[in-house]
């Protein structure tokens, strides 16, 4: 083991111990209950506790758009009557919506299943200008809700493949997130990472690699950031820089959705360039 690796570890093991708080602990059980129950194909199970995740924990935008997802992949699931069980799905949430106008997550909930329908039900509603429609409702009920900005980020992004300008778009729309609410929140810096990873027909990956850091020195054990350094830095070949980083999402989340893939890619990167 070289210094680097050392000196990380024991940066790691410092840093998580002391940002281990009561709400951290009980988030990560409830994870891992929602992994569990994802693996056995539990969805409905599953969606229960990624919600109650998204509850716990607001700012995660993983958690809110799992627990959509799982739902309306098991409603996809039957081609026969799959545009029903969506139709019911939507009808639901807007009584829900309608019911509880002050409830920022009803909509975000509407606005991120709009954007998850596959092309062929757009009859249901699903066009991009219908999913911003539900997300600026929902941040105009509570500003602050980083969910809503993350999947905006993405339907920007989407958009940008007619037109390149909505690439920039997105980028300000999370920088002025970030100017209101926090510099220092790790899912917005996620977010501000994505946006320069992604961006058209740029290699940015420097500043998005700076934005991950960022997000792991300010919640050192955010797996997603570590997950995504860990890829920037295999497509740089520094390849124990990346290793190290598979390995601290595995060790924190060893039943976790990219635990198998860090397993994986870790095993793979020390065969082919020995590292031991």
């Amino acid at each position: 083991m070289n210094n680097y690796h050392k000196f990380s570890i024991s940066f790691y093991s410092f840093n998580l111990l002391e940002n281990m708080n009561i709400v951290n602990f009980v988030n990560s059980a409830i994870l891992r209950t929602a992994y569990y129950e994802e693996s056995r194909s539990n969805f409905e199970d599953a969606a229960h506790y990624y919600a109650k995740s998204a509850a716990l924990v607001r700012d995660n935008p993983l958690s809110a758009m799992r627990a959509v997802d799982l739902l309306l992949n098991d409603a996809m699931s039957d081609k026969n009557v799959r545009i029903s069980k969506v139709s019911a799905m939507i009808k639901n949430l807007k009584k829900e919506a309608a019911a509880a106008t002050a409830n920022a997550e009803l909509k975000f909930r509407l606005g991120y299943l709009y954007f998850k329908l596959p092309d062929d039900l757009d009859v249901l509603g699903s066009t991009l200008e219908s999913v911003v429609m539900e997300l600026k409702y929902c941040l105009a009920v509570d500003n602050k809700y980083i969910p809503a900005y993350a999947v905006l980020r993405a339907v920007y992004q989407r958009m940008g493949a007619k037109d390149k300008k909505m690439y920039a778009l997105a980028l300000d729309t999370l920088k002025k997130a970030a100017e209101l609410i926090d510099h220092k929140n790790p899912y917005l810096n996620v977010e501000l990472g994505d946006c320069y990873y992604y961006y058209y027909a740029q290699d940015y990956k420097n500043d998005a690699l700076e934005y991950y850091k960022k997000a792991v020195m300010y919640k050192p054990d955010f797996t997603e950031a570590h997950f995504k350094i860990a890829s920037i830095y295999r497509i740089k070949k520094d390849f124990e820089k990346a290793i190290l980083h598979y390995g601290i999402v595995y060790d924190l989340e060893p039943n976790g959705v990219n635990a198998q893939e860090c397993k994986k890619s870790i095993s793979t990167l020390k065969r082919r360039h020995m590292i031991e």
